[in-house]
């Protein structure tokens, strides 16, 4: 891959993205008026902010009406600024472009902070007959 090439992250077309077959994902509010809060990652794109339509929805008035989304690919998962006007950080770290989040990474939005929790979702042991 050169220099000046981006790499694009498949989002599919419709259903549950691969990753979310093999992983539990899964937010929860740090920081904020509903601290202690945990938001399940069920779907390829979430939104966070104020507006009544986003899929999470925070009270505070540093947070933008789409502010922020969660965006699940095949093999990873991204946060993306909707060009709030406070800025989303990752870490920290304010975040120009969409960001690939881990285990354990913390965003915040506002007032509001999230920590990302992404388990393997445990599967059954495999059986054979043997004859």
């Amino acid at each position: 891959m050169s220099a000046n090439s981006t790499r694009k992250l498949d989002l599919g077309s419709g259903g549950s993205p691969a990753f979310l077959d093999g992983f539990s994902i899964t937010f929860v509010v740090l920081e904020g008026a509903i601290e202690g809060t945990e938001f399940p990652l069920d779907k390829q794109r979430c939104v966070m902010g104020r507006a009544d339509d986003a899929d999470w929805t925070f009270e505070d008035d540093a947070v933008s009406k789409h502010h922020a989304a969660i965006e699940v690919g095949a093999k990873a998962i991204r946060v993306v600024d909707l060009g709030s006007t406070n800025g989303t950080f990752v870490n920290g770290e304010q975040i120009a472009s969409p960001t690939d989040l881990k285990h354990g990474d913390q965003i915040q939005v506002g007032d509001v902070r999230l920590q990302c929790l992404i388990e393997a979702r445990a599967k059954g042991p495999r059986t054979f007959e043997i004859s």
